[in-house]
């Protein structure tokens, strides 16, 4: 029997990966309704572990779950990206900072290596290659090298779920931003502020490089169009806001405030 959900289990995690890649390389498209026969035709899997994957990429939030009528690819709007955006920003030079705190020689040499792998100093490259798998995962795995040393594993394990949806974004965005964004030079920034241990530029290289995705996005949608610069404006002053916030330093406990005595604190009033 524990075989069994073994193998149920490592059936579910591939089955997760393949729509989790159709879904972010658009092969399925925001909204499609994922019927399961369908699915169970298409991917040769039975019930239960085409149900156990579709519920772990809802909780990635690249599938929502519609009751009994099943599921369907999340969509995609204006006000989701620039959410996933700020909270990225935030966990992403976060680990940045602590990855630039606490690397040796040998993550620097990774950084180094999946840089190399990266192509990010090739010249002449087409921009095809946004497209190519290869590449994708090259690229996913440079931008978790960079932040790979700061010693918070469940803040890794939430950037990486982040990771998924921004990659989502990222993917429409080249649609537009062919030859119009040096990205290879968007990384080389990056690389050489933080093998220089300079943990306020690479911070603020990394946001900015997510930041223009976001710009690339909005800009192309006819509904965000006209008033994208107002709403980079808001979003940057949001993050900096949030960055700010992050950056105080906690109270003490000799400066917290005190309870009266007899009073009681609970969950639900905090108070």
């Amino acid at each position: 029997m524990r075989k069994l959900m073994d193998n149920q289990k490592t059936q579910a995690e591939t089955l997760a990966n393949a729509i989790r890649q159709e879904i972010v390389r658009g092969v399925l498209k925001p909204g499609d309704r994922l019927g399961m026969v369908a699915l169970q035709e298409r991917y040769e899997t039975g019930i239960s572990p085409l149900r156990e994957a579709l519920s772990r990429l809802t909780t990635l939030g690249l599938v929502t779950a519609e009751g009994q009528r099943g599921f369907r690819v999340a969509q995609v709007s204006a006000t989701d990206l620039m959410d996933l955006m700020k909270t990225m920003v935030w966990v992403e030079t976060t680990a940045l900072r602590a990855a630039i705190a606490h690397g040796d020689r040998d993550w620097e040499a990774e950084i180094v290596a999946s840089a190399h792998r990266l192509g990010i100093n090739d010249r002449g490259q087409s921009d095809a290659r946004f497209f190519d798998e290869k590449w994708e995962e090259n690229h996913r795995l440079f931008h978790r090298s960079l932040v790979a040393a700061c010693r918070a594993p469940r803040l890794l394990d939430y950037r990486a779920h982040l990771y998924e949806n921004v990659d989502r974004y990222r993917r429409l965005s080249a649609f537009y931003e062919r030859g119009t964004r040096d990205v290879d030079g968007e990384h080389r920034a990056i690389v050489d502020a933080v093998l220089r241990r300079n943990a306020s530029e690479a911070a603020t290289l990394a946001e900015a490089h997510l930041l223009e995705t976001t710009r690339n996005l909005m800009s192309n949608d006819p509904e965000t169009a006209d008033s994208v610069d107002e709403q980079m404006d808001r979003l940057t002053a949001e993050i900096a806001a949030g960055q700010g916030a992050l950056s105080r330093p906690l109270p003490t406990a000799a400066q917290a405030p005190r309870a009266k005595r007899g009073a009681l604190v609970t969950p639900e009033t905090g108070s």
